[in-house]
């Protein structure tokens, strides 16, 4: 699984000075250099359309896409810009992991309270950690004709997370017995705390 996230540049001058200085600190050639600033500038362009606004003709392309775009210097110029660049939006396999487990292991006690009468009602947001807002996909609060509010609290799909989590974990693969208890996927999913 992996997450692609586009970068915004602030002018193309911006742009063409930061692959300067990647140009610098790769020894990239003047073709390489324009790659770069090509892929960077339109990241959703097709490697053959970079390679032709870089300048290189159909029959070049056709023999060196491939070397040209996987090239070391290339990779690491256009990683370390996106790493300098982008937001630093953790998103990563992992994450998804661990946000599928928020949802599927929500438990709805956690959320609400109830007082000595019996009577039910929906914790205060300061009193509910990160982890378990995670799997609210939405609250609404209205108010009734005698003024008393209620809310109503919606959580994201329990089924859909547990249905992740159990691919993710090989649980539903075809012709395979495999048994994780709950216990086993929340340590896997919880192991690095």
């Amino acid at each position: 699984m992996s997450l692609t996230l586009i970068a915004a540049v602030e002018t193309e001058d911006d742009l063409a000075h930061e692959v300067d200085l990647l140009r610098v600190k790769y020894n990239l050639s003047e073709i390489h250099r324009n790659l770069v600033y090509h892929k960077l500038k339109d990241p959703t362009a097709m490697d053959q359309d970079v390679m032709k606004r870089a300048g290189y003709g159909v029959r070049a392309i056709r023999a060196h896409r491939r070397q040209m775009m996987n090239s070391p210097g290339v990779i690491n110029a256009l990683r370390d810009y996106r790493e300098a660049h982008l937001p630093h939006v953790v998103a990563s396999p992992e994450r998804v992991v661990e946000e599928w487990g928020h949802i599927a292991f929500a438990n709805v006690k956690d959320y609400y309270q109830e007082d000595k009468a019996g009577n039910i009602s929906f914790k205060s947001l300061a009193d509910i950690s990160d982890e378990q807002a995670r799997a609210i996909a939405e609250i609404t609060s209205s108010k009734s004709p005698n003024g008393a509010m209620s809310h109503k609290v919606k959580f994201h799909d329990k089924k859909a997370a547990l249905d992740s989590l159990a691919k993710h974990f090989g649980v539903l693969d075809s012709g395979t017995n495999v048994t994780l208890t709950i216990e086993t996927i929340q340590s896997e999913l919880y192991s690095n705390d």
